[in-house]
């Protein structure tokens, strides 16, 4: 356990901060960073800037840097690189006396081969269309969990990599799909687009750093004593601002760089993508600067709504997902659960930790509302303080003559916003934050943000309505 331990610190120390692989080539700047020569030439190279600067510790230069080898670090990663190729390296399935390490495993024939057996796949136009991959022991990863055959199509209505019995047989016939490699592509292409903007607005965000730096500078030579502390304690926010956008800047350079299609498709969707750049301000005041980021991945289990709390008048699909209001009572079983006035329902599970993310399919018009509540929520009773968003253990948006207003504790806020079709809830529990949006065309719309509450219990999704059906689809549980 301590041997395995220590590797990991090793490997960590020995990784560039750019490309997140073992060094290759390492050069070393004036600050005493270290990368790889070609990571921080194209680095610099993109950044287009008069000014250098030093992507670890931001350490400006107003010349570029004169690139030293750190022939020492590079000695230490290669030396770590062949004990890491010599360790129990995959042998070749194919050789008989004396197996030799494997250097790519092909998907189609489900072998492992080394560099002499591999000629036939990369010299034969036989085998022209067999995938090969790196030595993998496991190839569970390439294939169909359904169907157990190779993944070979990317479906573009369920953003997923599928296999062709799927496309013919499975859940996504007469679906739009292409290959995987057009997938990739496109996503790939998608991912450029973001960085560009996203560098785009980060050099903004530096320059006016700078602006605002050096009037900042000038108001505290007028007045230093009175606004030192302030001006400091502006100018660690705008860090910490920063730190955050690195970090999620260098989360999508990792997902651009991954190597695996297959991978690289099932991690990275393009709502997520739009939706990343929309929650990007940028034309903000020195002191308003904010950057929010939701990353959201499509590993995630939809809401189940619990028909023990339905009220009686209110109809469930098969599956729990989908509601519908109805002028006939349902026979429901007597629960203490169940809501006996209020025609609402809640979901079977609550969100007690971490951030979570669902969205809520709207049909028809009429009266609705929809948020999140305690479990601990009265049920029987005609007090409206049992109504969603009319006590302190509920928050909610309540859509009336085709106006919303947000409610908690029956206090209500007049929202501008047009009428959603499709509105998704995010919840933050420990920030203490419940955001609706307003879901369109792959574009996310504020309509109003709950922050700064204090969660003393699990939060569970609830619906209060007339005459409208509903479906529940969950984007993401993070």
């Amino acid at each position: 356990m301590a041997a395995a331990s220590s590797q990991e610190g090793l490997e960590e120390e020995l990784t560039c901060p750019i490309c997140l692989q073992i060094f290759s080539d390492p050069v070393i700047l004036g600050c005493n960073h270290s990368f790889c020569r070609d990571c921080i030439e194209k680095t610099w190279k993109e950044l287009n800037s008069e000014i250098y600067s030093c992507p670890e510790c931001e350490a400006e230069f107003l010349e570029k840097p004169c690139l030293e080898d750190n022939v020492k670090l590079a000695n230490i990663a290669q030396i770590y690189r062949n004990h890491d190729i010599s360790l129990d390296p995959l042998p070749c399935n194919y050789c008989t006396d004396d197996p030799q390490p494997a250097v790519k495993t092909c998907l189609k024939c489900e072998a492992s081969m080394c560099l002499q057996h591999l000629k036939p796949h990369t010299e034969n136009p036989v085998f022209k269309n067999h995938p090969l991959v790196d030595a993998a022991e496991d190839i569970a990863l390439w294939k169909c969990n359904e169907h157990n055959k190779l993944l070979e199509i990317y479906c573009m209505d369920d953003e997923v990599c599928i296999c062709t019995f799927c496309t013919v047989v499975g859940q996504h016939k007469k679906h739009n799909c292409t290959s995987i490699d057009e997938g990739e592509k496109e996503l790939r292409d998608t991912i450029k687009d973001v960085k560009g903007n996203i560098r785009e607005k980060y050099d903004g965000l530096r320059k006016m750093i700078r602006r605002e730096e050096k009037d900042a500078f000038q108001f505290l030579d007028q007045q230093e004593s009175r606004v030192t502390g302030s001006i400091d304690n502006q100018l660690s926010m705008l860090e910490s601002r920063i730190e955050t956008f690195k970090m999620f800047l260098n989360d999508l350079t990792k997902l651009a760089d991954e190597k695996e299609e297959v991978i690289f498709i099932q991690v990275i969707t393009l709502r997520t993508l739009l939706a990343l750049i929309s929650m990007v301000p940028y034309s903000m005041g020195f002191y308003l600067v904010y950057f929010g980021f939701l990353l959201l991945f499509t590993d995630g289990s939809s809401p189940i709504l619990d028909p023990n709390t339905a009220f009686p008048n209110l109809i469930l699909s098969d599956n729990n997902k989908t509601v519908q209001r109805t002028e006939e009572k349902q026979l429901y079983p007597d629960n203490p659960d169940r809501f006996d006035f209020f025609p609402q329902v809640l979901c079977s599970e609550g969100v007690s930790m971490g951030r979570c993310y669902w969205e809520v399919q709207i049909k028809g018009d009429g009266r609705w509302g929809l948020g999140v509540c305690y479990k601990s929520l009265n049920r029987r009773g005609r007090d409206i303080a049992y109504s969603l968003g009319m006590n302190e253990k509920s928050w909610s948006i309540y859509s009336w003559s085709r106006s919303l207003t947000g409610w908690h504790n029956r206090n209500g806020i007049k929202l501008t916003s047009a009428q959603p079709s499709r509105v998704g809830v995010f919840v933050d529990f420990e920030a203490g934050i419940i955001s609706f949006y307003n879901v369109s065309c792959n574009n996310l719309t504020l309509l109003h943000t709950f922050q700064q509450q204090t969660f003393i219990e699990p939060l569970y999704c609830t619906k209060f309505w007339k005459y409208l059906k509903f479906s529940l689809d969950s984007e993401a549980v993070v």
